[in-house]
């Protein structure tokens, strides 16, 4: 495996894989956080919500955002943050504090989200073909690859706060790596 051939496409891809593989850590743990921090489904609604609308608010200012810091330093500032975000997560126990960090996770998805999505557009253009089903195919692979694993964790009953070190400990540094694998 050389190193050198990791090249911003195969970087994106892998961005695509590693955000979405959280997305399996957190739905398959969804009756984990709800028995933790003593909610219904109702709860969830309300956590998914606060997710959702700051997502949206990032989405709308992303435009501004990238114009001032670029989407390649924005990708590794919201990569960085939405793994240790995930740190604190064994520990909430209410959902008035669980609230405001899923709101800070939508922040997150929702930077990377268009950040992402921009880088490969960019580079179907630059490479003159179409390449966006490809990286959408690794986000769906990250999903299904990070709940398997999430799944396998319980089956093993391995405890959300070991579950989340090993999922931090592993992919925030292959996150940061590819994302300065990208081409500015």
């Amino acid at each position: 495996f050389n190193m050198k051939k990791i090249n911003d496409i195969f970087s994106c891809k892998a961005l695509f894989f590693i955000m979405a593989f959280s997305i399996g850590l957190w739905t398959i743990r969804i009756p984990t956080i709800r028995d933790q921090i003593q909610t219904d489904y109702l709860g969830i609604g309300y956590i998914m919500a606060t997710f959702a609308v700051g997502s949206i608010i990032a989405m709308l200012c992303a435009n501004y955002i990238i114009v001032w810091a670029s989407s390649k330093n924005i990708l590794i500032y919201v990569g960085l943050s939405q793994w240790i975000l995930w740190l604190p997560m064994p520990f909430v126990k209410d959902l008035q504090t669980f609230m405001p960090l899923a709101f800070l996770f939508g922040i997150c998805f929702g930077l990377f989200e268009i950040c992402i999505n921009l880088k490969a557009s960019k580079i179907e253009t630059r490479e003159k073909k179409s390449m966006m089903s490809g990286f959408h195919a690794f986000w769906s692979l990250g999903v299904l690859v990070g709940s398997f694993f999430t799944s396998l964790f319980l089956q093993l009953e391995i405890s959300i706060l070991i579950n989340i070190l090993i999922y931090v400990i592993i992919m925030l540094p292959v996150n940061l790596f590819f994302c300065f694998k990208l081409k500015e």
